[in-house]
């Protein structure tokens, strides 16, 4: 047993009479938030890479385009494979993965490349083209000021996020194991002993409910949020042993349900990804670079959607900017007309270097012009 293990043992038989049950389940708390703490001080940085499997058996609904045509998702069933890689470094993150996703404008699944990297201030989003067959869509950036990544919050980090940075990297008041209560009951899961910790929250319309693991270092082992007393999201998680730093996540499954308005059932699946852990380092030297996107090196055709100063424009060849005014966005996103024409706001962003010297030299012309002129006149009075 370990010795938090030992440890919670211990202050269980100590408080063991029925009016101290709020005292136990406040020093269980402690304990477990001690332990994460310990584990998130430890963990400075990291580099995970792994293999999933997705299922989405979604068929009902419908989405806007960017053009304003609304379009049905697809009616099949949909099973692909990605390879992912998530770093981080403090608050640092950087997230990529390779393998379909789906795409708005072609209303179904291509190939693709996405990178999500947020430095502590600045967050870049970038669905790229350069994987084989996706050259029928144009890549998309999207930068924001963010002191977290808003993908903190996503199902597909959580397994690393609540396991070494379930502090640093606020995921929600509604993932805070500091507001979570502690059950009175001690299930077994997958044959090891657990504590369940649950929290309401909205209003007491949503439930979130954790598992943790009572004699690995209390690791989530089971997560899951219900709305309205049904189930919406389940994830579960298994962990190797590292010889320095414990249970590190090596295998993990989410499913996403959903339950018909006023059905009482258990829900449908529409999503499940399965992934296993390929490999991994911990407390590894990263580079800030790693954590940002360099704007001034997007591939030619990438359409930038700059929410610091609300500008959107395309990348030219040699990094000239074709800038999307607000009134060519509200008569129609037609991204292969903005990438044929100019905008409508006179020069744009990148040309400046080749318009400036171009105007100096033009305004140099007419002084001299007007100097040689005023001193012909000036000749001609005098004689």
């Amino acid at each position: 047993m370990s010795v938090e293990g030992i440890a919670l043992l211990l202050l269980w038989q100590c408080t063991g009479a029925s009016d101290d049950a709020g005292e136990t389940a406040r020093g269980v708390l402690e304990t477990i938030v001690q332990s994460w703490s310990s584990r998130e001080q430890r963990i400075r940085s990291a580099v995970f890479e792994w293999e999933e499997s997705v299922l989405r058996t979604k068929h009902s609904g419908s989405f806007r385009r960017l053009d304003g045509e609304v379009v049905l998702y697809p009616p099949g069933d949909v099973r692909h494979r990605r390879r992912c890689v998530f770093k981080l470094a403090g608050r640092k993150m950087r997230y990529e993965y390779w393998g379909p996703a789906f795409v708005f404008e072609l209303g179904g699944y291509a190939p693709r490349r996405h990178i999500s990297t947020n430095d502590g201030e600045v967050t870049v989003s970038l669905f790229d083209n350069d994987c084989p067959g996706s050259g029928q869509f144009y890549p998309t950036c999207v930068v924001s000021a963010e002191s977290v990544a808003p993908n903190s919050r996503s199902i597909e980090l959580r397994p690393f996020l609540l396991w070494c940075r379930p502090f640093t990297i606020r995921q929600g008041e509604d993932y805070d194991v500091a507001q979570y209560d502690v059950a009175p009951f001690r299930p077994s899961l997958r044959g090891r002993v657990c504590i369940v910790l649950r929290n309401v929250v909205v209003g007491g319309r949503m439930e979130n409910v954790l598992w943790v693991d009572s004699e690995r270092g209390f690791v989530p082992l089971r997560w899951q949020s219900s709305v309205e007393g049904g189930l919406r999201v389940q994830l579960d998680v298994d962990y190797t042993q590292d010889v320095t730093y414990g249970p590190v996540p090596s295998w993990w499954k989410y499913t996403v349900y959903e339950r018909p308005r006023g059905d009482s059932g258990p829900g449908r699946v529409t999503d499940q990804t399965v992934a296993n852990l390929k490999s991994y380092e911990l407390n590894v030297k990263l580079p800030v670079e790693t954590f940002r996107v360099d704007l001034d090196q997007l591939s030619p055709g990438t359409l930038v959607h700059d929410l610091r100063n609300h500008e959107q424009y395309i990348v030219r060849m040699g990094g000239g900017r074709r800038v999307i005014s607000d009134d060519e966005a509200r008569d129609g996103f037609d991204y292969q007309r903005f990438l044929t024409t100019e905008s409508d706001m006179g020069a744009q962003s990148g040309e400046w270097p080749l318009v400036l010297p171009m105007a100096v030299s033009v305004l140099l012309f007419v002084v001299v012009a007007a100097i040689v002129a005023r001193r012909a006149r000036q000749r001609r009075v005098e004689r």
